[in-house]
């Protein structure tokens, strides 16, 4: 989970492996959320925000090849005056790409160099991050599978060694992966997604049996115009979720929070309004 100091360090797979944390933290907590996505021009766009309130973006100077389905963040590494990031970028059955995102604090633009190509087109759709080399989607059956990130020999990677997660999936219309904490049975991936109907559910998945998540409804209803999550930490509790919903469609954004989210409650899940009003919203592609 990326709490303040990992938004701004963009190490997200570092700062995503937790313990459970202890007790809650205060009814309004500080949060800094960390917004990635792709714009209507194909370009990456970086956001942070306080609470509702936006308080940096960074867009890139180049567009992607083409309309985005995900875009995910694989680590990061800092660089003189700012943070390179390595994103792989999933184009709806073509070859993702490996792409590097250079983001400079002293400049709103970012700056994108395409590293390679997977060796193997993916037909996975809504796919987000996992701990480690995982990744999460839904694939052409409504099957939703956690794959391993692997590598072809050749210097290109590939999603392979599938695994079952859950049946019946294909209503999903997003999915986020936000941290990894781990219990007496072992770590566990915590992702969010919303469906068509208007769901919001947490999917926490066992490394050591991935067939076997623990998968709650946050809202039965409520969500149906949300076409992409970011999530990240509240303050220093990393059970403390801080979950921005996106309504591409609509061009808004809505800010919740979600605490004791290692063992969740739907009476936990506040809704505490829109976000950065004004700010274009039309993003896809968001984690």
């Amino acid at each position: 989970m990326r709490t303040r100091a990992a938004v701004l360090a963009l190490g997200m797979i570092g700062a995503g492996l937790v313990a459970a944390a202890g007790p809650a933290e205060a009814a309004t907590p500080s949060c800094w959320t960390y917004v990635i996505g792709v714009n209507g021009s194909n370009k990456v766009v970086n956001r942070i925000l306080h609470g509702t309130q936006q308080t940096k973006q960074w867009v890139s100077a180049d567009a992607l090849a083409m309309p985005a389905e995900s875009i995910v963040s694989f680590g990061a590494e800092d660089v003189p005056g700012g943070t390179k990031s390595r994103y792989h970028v999933y184009y709806p059955g073509r070859r993702p790409a490996e792409v590097d995102v250079t983001k400079l604090d002293a400049s709103p633009t970012l700056s994108t160099k395409l590293v390679g190509l997977f060796s193997r087109a993916s037909s996975a759709r809504h796919v987000t991050g996992g701990a480690k080399y995982f990744g999460y989607g839904v694939d052409a059956r409504g099957n939703l599978k956690r794959w391993m990130r692997l590598d072809d020999g050749t210097g290109h990677q590939y999603l392979g060694d599938a695994r079952l997660v859950a049946r019946n999936m294909g209503g999903i219309r997003s999915l986020s992966y936000v941290t990894s904490f781990k219990t007496s049975s072992g770590w566990r991936d915590v992702l969010y997604g919303t469906t068509r109907a208007g769901a919001l559910k947490q999917f926490q998945i066992p490394w050591r049996s991935p067939g076997r998540p623990k998968i709650t409804v946050l809202r039965k209803t409520g969500f149906a115009a949300v076409t992409g999550l970011s999530l990240s930490a509240c303050g220093t509790n990393p059970a403390y979720a801080s979950l921005i919903a996106i309504d591409r469609t609509h061009n808004r954004a809505r800010w919740y929070t979600l605490r004791s989210s290692f063992n969740p409650k739907p009476s936990n899940l506040v809704n505490r309004g829109l976000v950065a009003r004004g700010a274009d919203w039309r993003l896809h592609a968001t984690s």
